[in-house]
């Protein structure tokens, strides 16, 4: 795991030596090389010393030191979470990535975010898209839809070939996510969006809603060839409101309540209607009369 292409380094290498001058114990023991000793420190009841001794085991570099840093990831302080980021992309440590993954997903600081997704490469995370376990799958190819970007597109639409499904439904929703940030203008190519539109349809066994709503994803760019798979959706979500949850929902962890599936719904509503047509007027009208009346 290389440091990322987009950090500051100066900077963030500047910041390090300032933080950890200024404590004279931690710039003694870096001195020394006592790495037992600053990893001892970063459970200082000071922020300030667990701060620098967090950079000062980044300038070591010694990859003895990952477990005590990734034990402090969660620190209340974004300071200190920000040097523990910091000092895990300099150790370099390919184990730090799915740690430093789960930070940059759920971290509330811009700060402490940056120091995480600054410490890959997008190699690195596209090889746990590859050889990580079916969970480290998962997770980076969901990663990747938050964050990823337009280089994310390639390593996701070859997880679309993942030989575990749920792997591949994460790649497609990563993709959708990526072609949704931006509606003026699509991130997905034709060739990605139509293998995108192929490997979800083929996503048997997810749940009906999440295909669905990954389907109308793509669709609201006008792919009419997707209607009557929308209209199967709609048909079937019309049903179930009307007769209740059926037995053979196959919900997952994903969709797991009624509020997102009635945003699947308004989002498949929203795509036929974008699409326009005789296919699609129908389609809707098809729905509006299953669902029972208020």
């Amino acid at each position: 795991m290389a440091r990322g292409t987009g950090c500051d380094q100066n900077g963030a290498q500047a910041r390090s030596r300032s933080a950890v001058a200024s404590d004279g114990q931690v710039a003694k023991l870096l001195k020394q090389h006592q790495l037992g000793a600053l990893v001892g420190l970063l459970s200082a009841s000071a922020w300030e010393r667990r701060a620098a001794a967090a950079q000062a085991l980044g300038e070591l570099g010694d990859a003895r030191a990952l477990d005590g840093l990734v034990g402090v990831l969660d620190d209340r302080y974004v300071q200190v979470r920000a040097a523990v980021c910091d000092a895990l992309g300099r150790i370099g440590d390919p184990r730090a990535i799915l740690p430093l993954l789960a930070l940059a997903v759920h971290e509330v600081s811009d700060e402490a975010r940056d120091s995480a997704l600054a410490s890959f490469e997008l190699a690195s995370l596209a090889r746990v898209l590859v050889e990580g376990d079916e969970q480290a799958r998962r997770r980076m190819a969901s990663a990747l839809g938050r964050f990823g970007g337009p280089a994310a597109v390639e390593p996701l639409t070859a997880a679309l070939e993942d030989p575990d499904e749920r792997v591949r439904a994460c790649a497609a929703l990563a993709l959708t996510q990526l072609d949704s940030t931006r509606a003026a203008e699509p991130e997905l190519g034709g060739d990605t969006r139509t293998r995108l539109a192929q490997g979800v349809a083929g996503l048997t066994s997810w749940a009906a809603a999440e295909r669905a709503r990954a389907l109308a994803t793509v669709a609201e760019f006008g792919d009419a060839a997707l209607v009557p798979q929308l209209a199967a959706s709609l048909q079937r979500f019309g049903a179930e409101q009307r007769l209740g949850a059926g037995a053979d929902m196959d919900w997952n962890e994903i969709m797991d309540d009624s509020a997102h599936l009635a945003d699947t719904v308004a989002s498949v509503l929203a795509a036929l209607e974008a699409i326009g047509g005789p296919d699609a007027e129908r389609a809707l009208a098809e729905f509006h009369a299953l669902r029972p009346s208020s």
